[in-house]
């Protein structure tokens, strides 16, 4: 806007609306301002904030949305940002997941603390050679027809993860105690097919 021209005038040429453009030329509104609306209630630590989140998740301790809530309002708490009796609210939280697209909500896929410490390169490297040596060991080699594969299956029957939050990026995983009910399914097969 060139010095002199009346801001009524200014606002009809560039088709910004009259208020808005006043607030910026008096100062009421820093004229570097793109988004309106509060700004975060902190950015620094919101970005370590978010870091934690995903990195908690991905190692299968994912927060839900009251546990994020609850988290980020002690933290503020911490910082001096607010204080006990006004915590940060559900808005706060779809607002914060605005603010970080890399983020999302959704429901984990539940994995048993021994299985997720079993799937490792080495163990399964372990498993392999130790199968090796058995079949060299009992001569199965070349005998398929001798070679069976048993596998179970245990289905939970009662626990269903809650939503979490977590990089959007990743399909998260929780871990989960074991001792539920479950149904087994027992499955066998030969190398031939059989």
């Amino acid at each position: 806007m060139r010095k002199g021209t009346p801001v009524c005038r200014a606002a009809k040429m560039f088709g910004v609306p009259e208020r808005t453009l006043r607030d910026r030329t008096s100062g009421k509104i820093n004229i570097d301002t793109s988004k309106s609306g509060p700004s975060p209630l902190f950015d620094i630590e919101e970005e370590r904030l978010v870091d934690h989140i995903k990195n908690m998740a991905s190692v299968g301790y994912g927060y839900t949305r009251s546990e994020v809530i609850n988290i980020a309002s002690e933290y503020m708490v911490q910082l001096g940002k607010r204080d006990k009796n006004h915590p940060v609210t559900l808005q706060w939280f779809y607002n914060l997941l605005g603010r970080w697209p890399d983020l999302k909500v959704s429901r984990p896929k539940t994995l048993s603390e021994l299985r997720a410490k079993a799937v490792s390169e080495e163990s399964i490297n372990k498993y392999f050679a130790e199968l090796g040596k058995i079949l060299e060991k009992y001569e199965l080699t070349d005998k398929p027809g001798n070679i069976y594969n048993v596998d179970e299956k245990g289905i939970s029957q009662n626990y269903s993860p809650p939503y979490i939050v977590a990089a959007a990026d990743t399909t998260p995983c929780v871990l989960a105690s074991e001792k539920s009910s479950t149904v087994t399914i027992l499955g066998c097969g030969s190398a031939l097919g059989h």
